[in-house]
């Protein structure tokens, strides 16, 4: 996986993530937000949910960014 930043894209993830499926299908766009922290983290294998094990795309590789739902601090 190349990385959007090294690939000098990274103005372009908002868009490609929040815009560009939901303006695409007439949908609404999301009004939440979340920061990407450059802070190398490992994908769990699975996550358990109410249905059963959801098995994560990239499970078990480090990533260098993480999701948060925390505002910049």
């Amino acid at each position: 996986m190349f990385p959007l930043f090294q690939a000098g894209a990274l103005d372009k993830l908002e868009a490609f993530t929040s815009f560009n499926g939901p303006d695409f299908y007439g949908l609404p766009r999301n009004t939440s937000k979340i920061v990407l922290r450059k802070n190398a983290w490992k994908v769990p294998a699975t996550y358990k949910h109410s249905s059963g094990e959801i098995v994560p795309m990239f499970s078990g590789s480090t990533l260098e960014w993480l999701p948060s739902d925390q505002p910049k601090g």
